[in-house]
């Protein structure tokens, strides 16, 4: 079986793909990562299909292209592979250690690890829209009273459920009246504590309640962190938002011999192009 991590990167946050991408292959034990661009993106029919949301600033797209991407690579993959996404956004992520144990994990929880309990955050009703919880059948105080799942790190094992699961996240995504900030069209409010939309992390946790997937640490709003297994867990993801000098270092290397390429390719272009210009003369 093999593991393979999913990026996503807009230009302004490519320095942070490729340190990620670096990471994955020498530290985290991944056999490939895909790391997709906006300007990949913009070339297949998913693109064509949601232009209108995905043209938008906010999130490139409020994220949308999150569970098609994952999905896109769970589908490529083989039965039983591994299949991890994480951001690549303002904060570094990058791992320092082997994947290994969260796929472990994720085989256990029937082949989804859908991402980290955040209960200091408080209830879902403060983070989620109402036409969410009405539109995904998931207007209930099961739903409302549980804390978000955090969507910035996700493994998912190839077999029928987590494919069905990504594919319910994916297809809440295409709901603009779900997905965006457009306001409450089902007649409902919002809740009175309610602070702003998350948008494809909204999503993703009424999912992960709805097919009764855990997050990683504990989901209680009163005793955040009271699971001693799975706060141990939730401590190995978050240990890979560090800034070891070795991985830095090694990123650097790479990063300076990717830039070092390309300055020679351009000079070499240069030059054919001068000779092309002046032969014959």
């Amino acid at each position: 079986m093999k593991s393979f991590l999913v990026t996503f990167a807009t230009k302004h946050f490519q320095l942070n793909q490729k340190i990620l991408e670096y990471s994955a292959l020498n530290c985290g034990g991944f056999d490939e990562v895909r790391s997709w661009s906006s300007e990949e993106l913009r070339k297949t029919e998913f693109f064509e299909k949601h232009k209108t949301v995905l043209d938008q600033k906010r999130g490139a797209g409020y994220w949308l292209w999150k569970p098609y991407i994952i999905l896109k690579a769970l589908q490529d993959a083989n039965e039983g592979d591994y299949v991890a996404y994480s951001d690549c956004g303002q904060r570094n992520q990058y791992l320092t250690r082997s994947i290994k144990p969260l796929l472990e994990k994720c085989s256990r929880n029937r082949g989804v690890l859908p991402g980290v309990n955040i209960p200091h955050w408080g209830n879902s009703t403060r983070w989620t829209k109402r036409d969410c919880f009405v539109l995904m059948g998931c207007d209930a105080p099961v739903y409302w009273n549980h804390c978000q799942v955090q969507a910035s790190f996700s493994v998912f094992q190839k077999n029928s459920s987590s494919l069905n699961f990504v594919q319910e996240w994916l297809a809440g995504c295409e709901d603009q009246r779900i997905l965006t900030d457009i306001s409450n069209a089902c007649g409902l409010p919002n809740f009175p504590d309610f602070v702003e939309h998350r948008h494809d992390q909204s999503v993703l946790t009424l999912c992960a309640i709805k097919f009764g997937y855990d997050g990683l640490g504990s989901s209680s709003v009163q005793q955040p962190y009271a699971d001693p297994e799975k706060s141990k867990v939730m401590n190995y993801v978050l240990a890979k938002m560090g800034s070891p000098v070795d991985v830095q270092f090694g990123a650097g290397i790479y990063l300076v011999y990717q830039v070092i390429l390309s300055s020679l390719y351009r000079k070499l272009l240069r030059c054919n192009r001068f000779i092309k210009k002046h032969q014959g003369n």
